[in-house]
């Protein structure tokens, strides 16, 4: 699956673990965006040394770990005005079951453009 968005600005929430994105005005692009040095992320928790940064440093040898609670959420800030096309998510042995994919212009109100349920971890593709 592609979200293909308009209007959106610069912040992609993860929820459940919680995921989001945001973009403004559809664009496409033949390469991958990953890593960007303006790019910010945050989590509602971090495990050890795997902090949330590591989920976005283009490495895939690094990653984000949660606490192993319910209600985790992950969020990138993109740091200004960004399209984006589609995203995928790298799971490791431990993944996100149930979560939503938010995408917000301000940061503080979001809107749910996906729901998976049942999620057997992998690869994720949107």
């Amino acid at each position: 699956m592609i979200i293909n968005c308009s209007k959106f600005n610069n912040f992609f929430l993860l929820c459940g673990l919680m995921l989001a994105l945001a973009c403004t005005e559809s664009k496409s692009y033949s390469q991958k965006l990953l890593p960007n040095s303006e790019w910010k992320a945050d989590a509602s928790s971090g495990e050890g040394d795997y902090k949330p940064e590591l989920a976005i440093d283009g490495d895939m040898k690094t990653r984000w770990s949660s606490n192993f609670t319910d209600d985790e959420w992950f969020r990138i800030d993109f740091g200004q005005v960004s399209s984006i096309a589609g995203f995928r998510i790298n799971w490791e042995a431990a993944y996100g079951r149930d979560y939503d994919i938010l995408l917000s212009e301000d940061g503080k109100e979001w809107e749910k453009v996906y729901e998976v349920r049942w999620s057997d971890g992998g690869i994720s593709i949107f």
